[in-house]
């Protein structure tokens, strides 16, 4: 830093007396003060990777220069995040391909390896090593990439309510007027290692009035991947999944009708699995006064693994 002219007038005439006992002037005192400064190492002389090292909770995994040797780095333990996941990577070395570029990398099992082409997608960068015929030229940190994202890491609780739900249509076709039952099964699609059922909504091209005698009720049971399950999704003895007229509602054309769906009292009675079959029934009691036409029945899923 060089002093102006301003500041070395301000600084002379305010210590006169600096110059009369040591016959330098002030101004002079400063910027050499300034030069020394300038030309020297205040502040840490300390490697990079020995500050990582001791950064809160040794979460990064900086290079250790008391294992490196050769073509060999040495890195200290530390913890990296694939997506909501923290990964711990031990202690270790590397052997590195000598007179290149070695980008050494972690994956989402903590597994430290390098390459001599580039940083793979979906694994965490470490370091960037140029190496000499038989040792290490540089190393340089990737301390910008303590988070990152693996094959299959983003799971339903990171996404969105958008991103979580999976949703299945199936064409019901006509349903009659007569009394009887209407069956329909359902295959619960790939839907991770944990989903719930968030909506179930009947839709149909024509109103149907609501009636105590002549009705229609709806429900779906998860029959799980054998076969054999017999928890109610939506109960079909519940009044509000029909169309009577004391707790039911009736169906307006073209208007989509959500379905009450079974309360969470143990929290799983939801739950779907990849492989499940869903079945879903269609109850008309007395005589409908008209067939329910184009009926379609939409399932929403959403992922919670």
């Amino acid at each position: 830093m060089q002093l102006n002219s301003t500041q070395i007038a301000a600084l002379d005439k305010d210590n006169r007396q600096f110059n009369l006992l040591t016959g330098t002037l002030f101004s002079d005192f400063v910027q050499d003060m300034l030069d020394g400064l300038e030309a020297g190492t205040v502040g840490s002389t300390a490697n990079g990777y020995d500050l990582n090292a001791v950064a809160p909770a040794d979460t990064w995994c900086a290079q250790n220069a008391d294992t490196t040797t050769g073509l060999t780095l040495g890195y200290r333990a530390g913890k990296v995040r694939f997506g909501n996941t923290l990964v711990s990577v031990s202690a270790g070395t590397i052997a590195l391909s000598s007179s290149t570029t070695n980008y050494v990398e972690v994956d989402s099992a903590g597994t430290v390896s390098k390459n001599t082409s580039a940083f793979t997608a979906t694994r965490i960068p470490l370091f960037t090593v140029v190496t000499g015929g038989s040792t290490i030229t540089t190393v340089t940190p990737a301390v910008y990439a303590r988070f990152g994202l693996s094959t299959g890491s983003i799971t339903g609780t990171l996404a969105s309510t958008a991103m979580q739900t999976k949703s299945l249509v199936i064409p019901l076709g006509t349903i009659a007027t007569s009394a009887g039952s209407t069956k329909f099964c359902i295959p619960v699609p790939s839907v991770g290692s944990a989903a719930q059922i968030s909506r179930v909504s009947f839709v149909n091209a024509a109103d149907l009035a609501t009636s105590d005698t002549n009705y229609a009720t709806f429900g779906l049971v998860n029959k799980g991947a054998a076969g054999t399950g017999t928890q109610a999704i939506v109960n079909i003895a519940t009044a509000a999944n029909s169309t009577k007229v004391t707790g039911g509602a009736l169906l307006a054309d073209y208007v989509a009708r959500d379905l009450t769906l079974a309360t969470l009292s143990i929290g799983t009675e939801r739950d779907v699995a990849t492989g499940d079959t869903l079945e879903f029934t269609i109850t008309v009691a007395g005589t409908l006064g008209n067939t329910l036409p184009q009926s379609s029945l939409l399932v929403e899923f959403k992922i919670v693994e």
